[in-house]
């Protein structure tokens, strides 16, 4: 992988359920997962290939993609080099708000090519480094010019709710599913089935990838790699390594989060800006 691999993901405090992610030369596959949010991707440089099901949608330089919630998928950059893109995460909810919610859901990964979409969705990236109500102005654009609605989204079985909360308070702790089905009153089998459903991962695969996101957090707030490892759950600094690679594409070390208002990376800048100037925005 190059060593100049990069994952920025970005927040505001006043815009909760609403994040950009931002990745420069990933070259890594992407194990299959799905997202408890729907995800509009636009790549800048390279290209990627997204699995999902049975089907493939090769999407390169300055054309994006859709993925709804709870859309299980994999991703591939088109070339050793990896892929540069900008994507934005929006929560069911807010997204509801903004968006269609009187249209069907969506069920399957989408792609898409237009330069007022693209244009807005950059315009968002930028905003909401600092100004919220750019940036919802901006995504209330994005949602109307892509048609952008929730996936298909059931009402969370109690017992799935009860397990997710398990983990999300302690992504660390020795969680199996024998042990979060016992904890939600239900069969093993049956809570795998209700996870499968409702958020396209089975019960370990969610638990691996919140035990990622936990470690890559505390990494990027300054802990070290190996207590950051295990403070996550992960035996070793070098499993906790390859399963941040398989799951986001770069190792720990160059994965970075931060708030609106904190300073953004001057070469993401000028690339954003130079792939609005090619769409003449």
């Amino acid at each position: 992988m190059s060593q100049t691999s990069r994952l920025d993901v970005l927040r505001h405090p006043g815009l909760p359920g609403l994040s950009v992610v931002q990745g420069r030369d990933v070259a890594a596959d992407i194990a299959p997962h799905a997202h408890g949010a729907v995800v509009v991707g636009l790549i800048l440089d390279g290209g990627r290939e997204l699995s999902c099901g049975g089907g493939r949608a090769r999407i390169e330089a300055g054309e994006g993609f859709i993925v709804p919630d709870g859309v299980r998928h994999s991703c591939a950059p088109l070339a050793r080099r990896g892929q540069s893109y900008v994507a934005v995460a929006v929560a069911p909810q807010l997204l509801a708000e903004v968006g269609r919610a009187d249209d069907a859901p969506e069920d399957w990964v989408r792609p898409w090519r237009n330069a007022e979409a693209s244009a807005w969705l950059l315009k968002l990236a930028e905003a909401l480094a600092e100004d919220a109500d750019a940036a919802l102005e901006a995504l209330c654009a994005l949602a109307h010019g892509l048609r952008l609605r929730p996936g298909p989204g059931r009402p969370s079985h109690p017992a799935v709710a009860v397990a997710r909360a398990a983990i999300e308070a302690d992504p660390a702790a020795p969680h199996d599913l024998a042990s979060l089905a016992a904890l939600a009153g239900v069969g093993p089998t049956y809570l795998q089935r209700l996870f499968v459903r409702e958020t396209g991962m089975a019960v370990g695969q969610y638990l691996l990838a919140r035990r990622v996101a936990h470690g890559a957090g505390q990494a990027a707030a300054g802990e070290g790699l190996a207590q950051a490892a295990l403070s996550a759950g992960f035996c070793d600094q070098s499993h906790f390594t390859r399963q941040c690679k398989r799951r986001l594409g770069v190792p720990p070390g160059a994965y970075r989060e931060w708030n609106g208002g904190e300073g953004r990376d001057e070469g993401r800048r000028e690339k954003e800006e130079d792939a609005l100037r090619r769409l003449g925005a």
